[in-house]
């Protein structure tokens, strides 16, 4: 592009939505941002497109005999909500991860196969999910109070295909706390390397995590657990 006689450079950059309270800002425009490069101000040509919002969604869900009483509830309102979600107008895929339950992926260290991880479903549209959800959530197994989330939070942030850009969520589901590096699984050493400071390294600010626990304050930390 040529002004007033001189050749410029243009540059497009793409900005992912900006969110606040939960809602999509609309409103904004060139005024709301600015472009400096090397001391200088520099001219913004500002333009807007409406699409749907890509968000990935992983569930990491707590399968261990202790949620029996609790499993069928729960999975018929993540299928509400996987349904609910088509209507909303976001692109949005759907993956899960289980542990402490009928899982045969082992964890890091692997000191338990009580605490293994799995049944596992990439990221995919709502149906296929339902379709997963409905046959492979089944509380069994597990052994003691502390479960494996972390591990389970950890290999999904590490092995689902999470598209860039999107908006990354995670719902963690469980009834009782979770095991770290310094509990040991089932008296048999630490079933993960993780604990709190770690995975919040690891997801660093591009995540938002919703957990759906216990209102029991006891369970929430039984066996020492987070």
């Amino acid at each position: 592009e040529v002004m007033n006689g001189v050749a410029e450079l243009g540059i497009d950059v793409t900005i992912n939505p900006i969110i606040l309270g939960g809602q999509v800002q609309t409103t904004l425009g060139a005024s709301n941002f600015e472009v400096i490069e090397n001391g200088c101000g520099k001219r913004i040509q500002f333009t807007t497109t409406a699409r749907p919002i890509d968000v990935d969604i992983a569930f990491i869900k707590d399968l261990s005999g202790s949620m029996g009483t609790s499993i069928t509830g729960v999975r018929n309102s993540v299928l509400a909500f996987a349904s609910d979600l088509q209507t909303r107008g976001l692109n949005v895929r759907i993956a899960s991860v289980g542990f402490s339950g009928p899982g045969t992926i082992p964890s890091s260290p692997a000191t338990s196969t009580c605490e293994y991880l799995g049944p596992v479903q990439d990221f995919a549209d709502p149906a296929t999910f339902r379709a997963h959800v409905s046959a492979s959530w089944r509380a069994t197994n597990g052994c003691d109070t502390p479960e494996n989330g972390l591990e389970a939070i950890e290999y999904a942030h590490k092995n689902f295909n999470w598209r860039p850009g999107s908006s990354r969520v995670y719902i963690l589901i469980s009834d009782a706390s979770l095991h770290t590096r310094t509990t040991s699984c089932n008296s048999r050493g630490a079933c993960t390397d993780q604990d709190l400071t770690s995975i919040k390294a690891l997801l660093g600010n591009g995540a938002t995590m919703h957990v759906v626990a216990s209102s029991n304050a006891a369970a929430r930390t039984s066996g020492r657990g987070l």
